[in-house]
């Protein structure tokens, strides 16, 4: 089980301590009422999510013994009115979608190429968002 504590530090400006001992600040811009002194929450989320599929690439290619150098990944988030996201037939307002653009560098044949670009989408962080979740709001 993964923890985090959060409180308020300054205005919307929050510090999150990890339980690996590790500060993370967080704000909103100035416009939102904010310092703009740390990334804000969809910001951190997409951190999450790409460092989670570098992570898991590296770690699959060094199992399989695969000559990959370094990973990047350029992500964005958009929130759209759900009518305006053609394959979407659900019940929601908004569609929150995602994007993730993966640059592999290292002797890789297209083949391994493919299999990377599939694996990323089976790191943790990938399947929590994309899962059925439970958020559980309680009282301390």
């Amino acid at each position: 089980m993964e923890k985090v504590s959060v409180s308020t530090d300054f205005q919307y400006r929050t510090i999150n301590h990890t339980q690996s001992k590790h500060v993370i600040l967080a704000d909103t811009t100035v416009e939102a009422g904010g310092t703009d002194q740390a990334p804000n929450p969809e910001e951190l989320l997409l951190s999450a999510l790409g460092s989670c599929k570098v992570m898991t690439l590296h770690m699959y290619a060094d199992r399989k013994g695969w000559d990959l150098h370094k990973v990047e990944i350029d992500l964005e988030y958009e929130k759209l009115d759900a009518h305006d996201v053609p394959d979407y037939h659900g019940e929601e307002k908004h569609v929150h979608v995602m994007r993730a653009k993966i640059t592999l560098h290292g002797n890789l044949d297209e083949e391994q190429r493919a299999r990377l670009l599939q694996i990323a989408d089976k790191c943790p962080v990938h399947r929590i968002i994309s899962g059925p979740n439970i958020i559980e709001t309680t009282p301390a």
